[in-house]
């Protein structure tokens, strides 16, 4: 990394032995390991003018570690600051950025390097993986439109003997993922019901002897057939002025629809016209402090939700008292339409006597949760059906996380796809745009129930194959994090080299509470309670597992096939990183857990192999995400199996999927 290179490009006319290098706490250079105290001399006075650099990321370390709740001096020198990492990793702290394993190696901003003992390093891992995580999301500013930066913080995952395409190349080889192949411009300006239009519909299986229709319910049919059920649920009242402006008054309307493998009685999307909403709600640490001491006490059973007293929401219209009812409203749906909201038809109230008018199309959504994957997968999938269902562009809108979990693990999703043009909010941050005034919104959009999503229907396996929803969806994401350059159907040729990840199910790291932790948010004191987090459904035999799996890669496959093992802790690294170890896998292999929900950005060729491990096998989440993703036969398999596991069935599996990868 800089490190390195900075040192290397300093002295390398030099030295020839490895260097090290040190900052003191006064600042000073020393280079490590050296033979001649004058060559030692002379290398630390060509090192001077980048001391101010090496200065500037040791204070950024030191914000970073007092953002993850530790208390860092002013004066802490290089040597207290890497004890501190090195603590955060022996109690397992999520570290972002951690170096992925390839091959036995270890990657730190790209720069592959063999294994070492930390005592023989002064300048250790840890103190690396921090400058690393300080570069792993581009700042952003503070108004509205922003730009996004590329991929990730270091050099990108290449897996070696694949022929990646430039950027210029990506449209004409996108194939049948035409979303891969937008321009910025395209992908920002573009609605997303026009993105989905050109993926192929989805098939389907038989019941009965009787074939079974998909459209409805899994393919564009069912953004059309959403679209249509809008109805007026408030009607405008009167007139108000909108930046001198003369409009009509507010009003409501919803889009209620009952989804065929759907329970309850249905599920609404929502449009507030001309509505106020007070965001000083944000502000009030009576209500928030409420939220988060129920969250704590019920073992965050109790989502991290306000909810809002009568008025936060408000707007000057007719309640239609035939369509309104309270079980239209699913879930946080119902805290901001039936809890929170008052509505009046006198003309002279000041319901819309507002301190700001927001002209910007603002999306509210209140995740599920904050850091698994499968459940914050909802929310990310119902976005972005919202958005078709209500023929938006990303440069049409804000989006603003209404709950109160911090941005977590997945923040890049938020902020590159969602916040492409326009920068998304947390509700804390909420405060810093608004400062806690009254708000009102020309278009506001109450998003879908997270529960309510196509995307993690389990209760049956499902008939449908191959959705045009769930395909387009992978395209978004990875075209909004800017790598579709590493997709297979913009690569030169179908490689040879067949990619396994073992996708890691450990418990490696603390609670996302505490290891997320920003002062912003949390009080972070109610977490230091939480340690490492224990999972279940932990393969107890792995490193057996991953060493046989390393073995197998020295065995011929027929065609010429390769294999390269991948053995990825995703709790480790960036979302970034994971997507661009997803986007080259050909066989992911893991059991079940959250963490097979990223088969879901796996190229059409790849194959999925879930061991249900400690009585998990009546689960069918990634069974069905892999039918709506296009994994027909055995390019899913669900085996039943014992834990410790039986090492040699395990392999089988692999090799079978190794050898029956398409080539074509």
């Amino acid at each position: 990394g800089r490190w390195g290179e900075a040192a290397m490009a300093a002295a390398s006319a030099m030295l020839v032995a490895a260097i090290m290098v040190y900052l003191h706490d006064e600042g000073t250079m020393y280079m490590v390991r050296t033979e001649s105290s004058q060559l030692h001399a002379q290398a630390n006075s060509r090192l001077v003018p980048i001391k101010e650099n090496l200065r500037k990321i040791d204070n950024r370390v030191k914000a970073w570690l007092r953002s993850e709740g530790l208390k860092v001096s002013e004066d802490a020198d290089l040597k207290e600051l890497t004890m501190l990492a090195e603590g955060l990793q022996q109690n397992k702290t999520s570290l972002p950025g951690y170096p992925l394993s390839l091959d036995g190696k270890r990657v730190i901003r790209g720069l592959s390097v063999e294994p070492s003992h930390a005592h023989d390093r002064v300048l250790t891992d840890e103190y690396l993986l921090m400058v690393e995580r300080m570069g792993k999301e581009g700042a952003s500013t503070s108004s509205g439109k922003h730009s996004s930066s590329s991929s990730s913080g270091g050099k990108d995952l290449e897996i070696p003997g694949r022929n990646f395409v430039g950027d210029a190349d990506v449209k004409d080889r996108s194939g049948k993922h035409p979303i891969l192949g937008l321009s910025n411009e395209e992908f920002s300006s573009k609605q997303v019901s026009d993105l989905i239009q050109d993926y192929e519909p989805p098939t389907a299986g038989t019941a009965d002897g009787k074939e079974f229709s998909c459209e409805d319910d899994f393919g564009i049919s069912l953004v059309d057939r959403w679209r249509k059920k809008k109805e007026e649920y408030c009607s405008p009242k009167g007139s108000t002025e909108i930046g001198g402006k003369h409009a009509t008054g507010s009003s409501i309307e919803c889009y209620f629809l009952h989804q065929t493998s759907h329970g309850g009685k249905g599920d609404n999307l929502c449009v507030l016209n001309n509505f106020a909403i007070n965001l000083g709600v944000f502000m009030n640490t009576e209500l928030t402090s409420e939220a988060m001491s129920k969250y704590k006490s019920t073992k965050h059973s109790d989502e991290a939700y306000i909810h809002y007293p009568k008025g936060t929401v408000g707007g000057r219209c007719t309640i239609n008292a035939e369509k309104y009812h309270a079980d239209k409203f699913p879930g946080w749906n119902g805290d901001w339409l039936v809890k929170g909201l008052e509505t009046t038809e006198e003309e002279d109230k000041d319901f819309l006597n507002c301190d700001f008018w927001e002209e910007t199309t603002t999306l509210f959504v209140q995740r599920d949760t904050f850091a698994n994957m499968y459940h914050d997968s909802e929310d990310f999938f119902n976005a972005f059906l919202a958005m078709s269902i209500l023929q938006l562009s990303l440069d049409q809108v804000q989006l603003v996380l209404s709950d109160l979990y911090p941005w977590g693990p997945f923040a890049s999703i938020w902020k590159k796809v969602y916040g492409f043009t326009n920068r998304p909010f947390t509700a804390w941050e909420l405060r810093e745009k608004y400062e806690g005034k009254r708000v009102c919104f020309k278009k506001a959009i109450i998003g879908i129930y997270g529960p309510a999503s196509p995307l993690t229907i389990m209760q049956r396996e499902t008939r449908c194959f191959s959705s045009p929803l769930v395909r387009s969806f992978s395209d978004f994401i990875i075209r909004g994090h800017k790598l579709q350059r590493f997709a297979p159907p913009v690569q030169k040729e179908n490689s040879k080299i067949i990619v396994v990840s073992w996708i890691a199910r450990r418990s490696s790291v603390m609670w996302p509470e505490r290891a997320f932790c920003d002062e912003r948010y949390f009080v972070c004191k109610d977490w230091e309670h939480l340690s490492t987090r224990t999972l279940g459904r932990v393969v107890k035999n792995e490193n057996e597992v991953l060493a046989a799996l390393r073995d197998l890669q020295k065995s011929k496959f027929p065609d010429g096939r390769e294999m390269y093992f991948i053995d990825a802790d995703y709790n480790t690294l960036t979302l970034e990183q994971q997507l661009q170890c997803d986007i080259q896998t050909d066989v992911m292999v893991g059991p079940h857990g959250a963490g097979l929900t990223h088969q879901i950005f796996l190229p059409d060729r790849a194959y999925l192999i879930e061991l249900f491990v400690d009585g998990s096998s009546a689960n069918k989440h990634f069974h069905n995400m892999a039918r709506w993703r296009g994994r027909v036969g055995d390019m899913y398999k669900g085996v039943t199996i014992e834990n410790p596991v039986p090492v040699d069935k395990v392999v089988n599996l692999v090799k079978g999927a190794v050898e029956m990868v398409s080539l074509n």
